[in-house]
């Protein structure tokens, strides 16, 4: 029958805690208030990851690994330096997981860093200061396989909002009982496995001077399961394969005893998880930077006034084909219209516009007078014609807006120029309909009066067609 590798916990047992919390008042011994972790309240089927947890209370001299020790002077410090003890006697690499940081933690006033924990040695510290909103973090350049692997599951399996920390390694205070506070110096090396964009380790794994220990420095919010599988079948057979062999079971065997098609599976197990993992961080880039690009044109559209509508205007004329000059930056202040757009032999004058309500029918009287006045500003140039953009009623949600700037049949009837709203643009430009971008501002097609039930793209049979001609 396959054993099961038994591995220490720094918290209470489920059951123990669930009979005290019933009780009024009621606290563990074992149970520290400000002890915050998500490992605490965890569901896990141990059964499944082939582990026998064992919980404070519980004998740890035989265990293989430890999850969320706790500080070496907190409660557990038995269990903990028992499992040091019997790993130390059989000559045996401990691996251990804690966490720095607390996602929900508050910032202590009086220091930089957010939070500190005592590694087992007693004498070395981890100090972490946490780290503004937005970061991404990237895998260290010498992190081995191992170690790659449960950086990249971290880094692609935390929610994108969780916060990061920064690590250093420190000594440790000792506050005699009289006399001056006595620093030592920290013992070994943080080996970084997550980098922020300064170089500083925002993950990293804390090594002794005698190589006797690995302990895994992780940030709060991520997914225990994932490192409990990580845990199990990549950690333990890297660096302590005697425990497998030592608890007979089925998940450990030696690297001489496995088949061919042991090796060969298992090989390719991990590289199918590493090729995944990588392009998923690909994929996540890239998400990145195209929503970054639509969110540009998207929230200028559909929120922008003045230069910031102007600007995304203007990257969707030049999507579309167009070449675009902005006239206030060429001409100074307002003395035309915004923009000048380009194709092949026209040339036309885009007025744009905002409105928090509906468009005042005044707004195309601006574009009438700036082509009225063109030939004076620039003689050198003879433009087609011009286009009014609106982003009308934008105070009001997207998908509660009208389609078109202006409903009267009347006056749409006797528009001179052609009137374009902006979440009609949007919809062309977000579909890559370059030709309908161009046909609505150069005038070959004329907008619908009430076009709430006709598409988005009116098809020429369905409309007239018209062009507008403004010469000098």
């Amino acid at each position: 029958m396959d054993a099961r590798l038994p591995v220490h916990l720094g918290h209470p047992a489920p059951e123990a805690r669930a009979a005290t919390a019933a009780e009024p008042g009621g606290r563990l011994r074992h149970e520290e208030p400000e002890q915050q972790s998500t490992l605490k309240n965890l569901v896990v089927d141990w059964i499944q990851h082939n582990i026998e947890p064992r919980w404070l209370g519980t004998e740890t001299s035989d265990c293989v690994a430890v999850l969320e020790p706790g500080q070496p002077f907190a409660a557990g410090r038995d269990e903990l330096r028992r499992m040091l003890s019997g790993a130390e006697r059989r000559q045996e690499v401990t691996i251990g997981v804690a966490i720095v940081g607390v996602v929900d933690g508050i910032r202590r006033p009086l220091s930089p860093y957010d939070a500190s924990l005592t590694l087992p040695d007693e004498n070395s510290v981890v100090l972490a200061e946490r780290l503004p909103a937005g970061v991404r973090p990237e895998l260290h350049a010498d992190a081995n396989n191992t170690d790659r692997d449960l950086g990249l599951r971290l880094r692609n399996g935390r929610p994108h909002d969780a916060p990061w920390w920064t690590m250093k390694l420190s000594g440790n205070h000792w506050h005699p009982m009289a006399g001056q506070t006595h620093v030592v110096q920290p013992d070994g090396e943080l080996h970084p496995i997550l980098l922020d964009p300064l170089g500083c380790p925002v993950m990293a794994v804390w090594v002794p001077s005698d190589g006797s220990m690995r302990w895994y420095l992780l940030p709060d919010g991520f997914d225990w399961n994932t490192v409990v599988d990580w845990l199990v079948h990549h950690a333990i057979p890297a660096y302590n394969p005697e425990a497998g062999r030592r608890h007979r079971t089925s998940v450990h065997v030696a690297p001489d005893f496995e088949t061919p098609a042991e090796i060969h599976a298992r090989e390719a197990l991990a590289a199918m998880e590493l090729r995944y993992a990588n392009e998923r961080a690909d994929l996540e880039v890239r998400l990145v930077e195209a929503k970054r690009a639509a969110d540009a044109v998207r929230d200028g559209l559909f929120f922008g006034t003045g230069d910031l509508l102007t600007a995304a205007v203007e990257q969707v004329l030049i999507d579309a084909g167009f070449s675009v000059v902005n006239l206030d930056k060429e001409l100074g202040g307002t003395r035309s219209a915004d923009l000048l757009a380009t194709i092949g032999n026209d040339s036309v004058l885009v007025e744009v516009k905002s409105e928090g309500r509906r468009a005042k029918e005044s707004l195309v009287g601006d574009l009438l007078r700036h082509l009225s006045t063109w030939p004076r500003l620039r003689s050198d140039m003879t433009v087609s014609g011009g286009a009014l953009v609106v982003n009308h009623e934008h105070r009001t949600p997207p998908e509660q807006r009208s389609n078109e700037v202006y409903q009267r049949r009347e006056f749409v009837e006797a528009l001179d120029v052609p009137v374009v709203g902006t979440l009609r643009l949007f919809d062309w430009w977000k579909s890559a309909n370059w030709q309908a971008i161009r046909n609505a501002v150069l005038g070959g097609e004329k907008t619908p009066v009430v076009p709430s039930t006709e598409p988005l793209d009116p098809s020429p049979n369905d409309q007239q067609r018209r062009r507008w001609r403004w010469r000098r």
